[in-house]
């Protein structure tokens, strides 16, 4: 629900009412009142000191120009990323999305793994799509070795994402090393099939197909440029 209250205060000025409707519809809590007020301080730790605000009519979230650095270039690295998969993977494009993924990456605190557990929902979205390019950016400049520590963190901050899976699988195949890329798209498979009852999509299974492409002698390298092109987060409460 912090979430749901961090996505709606990024749209405007609100009321009370506003986000009482945003968090329980039409059938709110008796303590819908106390419960918000819980849920604003929750967010309030999250964000900091000074990023939430009384106003006369509601609240209002100061979101800062740090956040509008970081949608400047997430929208930046998602272009060069759509170009590198249309046309291939090109080194001064590569070294870009590298330089603005490792920008993006720090003012998110991904070095740092305690700064995951403060970020808003929204924030997170966003690391996982701006880490998933800084791997593949990696790849394309022959530094896999390096993108699977970064692949294997996608993995375990949520291990129903199938885009981080892909992530994971290419990045160990880049490196030659296919044992632990079919062992990965297994433990992936394992994981959607006994925790949501599902397959893997076509991403997923794309990547195992590289995998053997690979083995065959038919590829010499793992190109990212065959991913699927949207994230496929799979609600944890199906």
């Amino acid at each position: 629900r912090t979430a749901s209250l961090f996505k709606t205060m990024t749209l405007d000025d609100v009321t009370f009412d506003d986000l009482v409707d945003a968090l329980w519809g039409t059938q709110p809590p008796r303590n819908a009142r106390q419960s918000l007020h819980n849920h604003l301080a929750r967010l309030r730790r999250k964000l900091g000191d000074g990023s939430l605000t009384r106003t006369d009519s509601g609240y209002y979230l100061e979101l800062g120009t740090d956040v509008d650095r970081l949608d400047a270039l997430r929208s930046c690295l998602v272009d060069l990323d759509s170009a590198e998969r249309a046309s291939g993977a090109n080194a001064a494009r590569s070294e870009t999305m590298l330089a603005l993924s490792t920008e993006a990456r720090d003012m998110l605190g991904a070095a740092n793994p305690a700064a995951s557990d403060r970020r808003p929902a929204r924030l997170v979205d966003r690391w996982h799509e701006i880490d998933r390019i800084h791997v593949r950016a990696l790849i394309s400049l022959g530094r896999a070795t390096d993108a699977v520590t970064t692949a294997r963190d996608l993995v375990e901050a949520d291990a129903y994402d199938e885009s981080s899976w892909v992530t994971l699988v290419d990045a160990l195949a880049a490196t030659g090393r296919r044992g632990e890329a079919l062992a990965a798209f297994a433990l992936a498979r394992r994981t959607l099939v006994s925790e949501l009852g599902i397959e893997p999509g076509l991403g997923l299974i794309d990547a195992q197909r590289r995998v053997y492409d690979l083995a065959d002698g038919s590829g010499a390298t793992v190109s990212p440029v065959a991913l699927a092109p949207s994230r496929q987060r799979l609600a944890r409460t199906i």
